[in-house]
């Protein structure tokens, strides 16, 4: 968004995206895909946070900054160079929280929430999570990699060795094997690695909007097992559409076993 962008769309709490999106219906020119087009309101935002940062860039123009504290008041200004690193186009959305809401940066609070309530939202919901891996290493691996550097120039001089004394130990064949034998039996351990990464949570696509024979029962299966729970596939299911006064389009699972 650029300046104008901002002040429309957030300083000015009665504007209505949901009321312009039913005057274009009416026109006949609205996209009629309606999943994730309205949520509870931007302002829902001050529930969890004291303040809320904007910085939005739009193509062709300079990136602004729009911020409130949830009073009638907003403010506009330019962004500091830290503000826009990296943000060619598009909006960054910073939430300052509140001391009693800080449940809501929990990973799997905001996993669930997510689920529950945007699942089915047609663009990529990331999050930022930590994981850690498990790797099996010798005592010898973990040892270089503690020390870094200091090993990397022990292992050039080890190197340079090697090299001057290549003659004498291809000649020693016996010694050369006893000593690949020894490299086999070094202790293994197990170490944890941690990580960040960005993970995509909303997996699921919206497929009661596809045509039926476009679906497969793979993709059936997926979708019903992520609504119920269920560990085991449907028995079966009526995917239709009903088209009058109300036009809707649904599915009707059966599953295999009563609850």
């Amino acid at each position: 968004m650029n300046k104008t962008d901002l002040i429309q769309n957030l300083g000015i709490i009665a504007n209505s995206g949901t009321r312009k999106f039913l005057e274009a219906y009416d026109q006949g020119s609205a996209d009629v895909s309606l999943i994730g087009q309205f949520g509870v309101g931007f302002y829902s935002a001050f529930l969890v946070a004291n303040k809320v940062t904007v910085v939005s860039k739009k193509n062709d123009y300079d990136a602004w900054v729009w911020e409130s504290s949830a009073g009638k008041e907003f403010g506009m200004r330019t962004p500091l160079p830290e503000e826009v690193a990296g943000l060619k186009r598009g909006t960054k959305v910073t939430l300052h929280m509140k001391d009693d809401q800080l449940e809501y940066l929990d990973e799997k609070k905001s996993k669930d929430i997510i689920r529950k309530h945007s699942e089915f939202i047609q663009f990529p919901i990331e999050l930022y999570v930590e994981k850690t891996e498990e790797k099996e290493v010798t005592d010898e691996d973990d040892e270089e990699k503690k020390e870094g550097d200091e090993m990397k120039d022990e292992e050039k001089k080890e190197g340079d060795e090697e090299k001057k004394d290549e003659e004498k130990k291809d000649d020693d064949e016996g010694k050369i094997e006893e000593e690949g034998e020894k490299k086999k039996e070094k202790k293994k351990k197990k170490v944890k690695e941690v990580h960040h990464e960005f993970e995509k949570v909303n997996q699921n696509k919206p497929i009661w909007q596809r045509k039926p024979a476009d679906i497969t029962k793979e993709e059936y299966a997926s979708f019903y097992k992520s609504l119920t729970n269920d560990w085991e596939d449907h028995l079966n299911v009526k995917h239709f559409t009903v088209e009058g006064q109300l036009e809707f389009k649904a599915m009707l699972f059966t599953p295999k076993r009563a609850p």
